[in-house]
């Protein structure tokens, strides 16, 4: 089970990536007919705001194996990865800023990765230039490398493939399977 907060362009799109691989994704959103619509395709979703144990608990945070936070605005976020830690220490944690200031409060707070907006439209530009100018695939790859370096430093940016290793770890090891309880899907946390 992964809980995603927030059912934005990105949550959507981690929400798809979640299904089609298998896995479970529970929402928690604040948008009551975007709930509504999960929920009739299938999808846990809970109504509620994430800064609440509560509405964190309806998730199924205390059996998820991933927290996702999707939007780069999000009021509370750290709040939001420190109950959720809390709850479950296990959980693996990836969120979403804006600008490359914001994302060492979020680490501080409990999150192994943190993507900003900043960052990925730095790397994405020098990918486009380095390939219309040729750069070969090593190239392309020891320039990612220190741009990460760079603008997320060392602390800031956890390597995909050990992020990967980390969650089926966490699969793996999982006590109780993700479980589809039809309860939770009705139910509605209003914390």
């Amino acid at each position: 089970l992964a809980v995603v907060v927030g059912y934005g362009p990105v949550g959507r799109t981690v929400v798809q990536l979640l299904t089609e691989n298998g896995l479970a994704p529970s929402v928690v959103e604040l948008n009551l007919e975007t709930v509504r619509k999960l929920r009739q395709t299938g999808i846990q979703a809970v109504y509620g705001d994430a800064t609440q144990p509560g509405t964190l608990v309806s998730a199924g945070i205390d059996r998820a194996v991933a927290l996702i936070l999707g939007a780069g605005n999000m009021t509370g976020a750290a709040e939001i990865i420190r109950l959720a830690r809390d709850i479950n220490p296990r959980l693996h944690g990836i969120a979403r800023v804006n600008y490359l200031h914001e994302a060492s409060n979020l680490k501080a707070a409990g999150a192994d990765v943190v993507l900003t907006g900043e960052g990925e439209v730095a790397l994405g530009m020098t990918e486009w230039v380095l390939q219309v100018l040729g750069a070969t695939g090593e190239q392309l790859e020891r320039e990612r490398d220190r741009i990460r370096r760079e603008l997320f430093g060392g602390d800031l940016a956890v390597p995909p493939e050990e992020f990967r290793r980390k969650i089926a770890q966490a699969v793996e090891t999982s006590s109780s399977p993700a479980q589809n309880d039809d309860t939770e899907m009705i139910e509605e946390s209003q914390n």
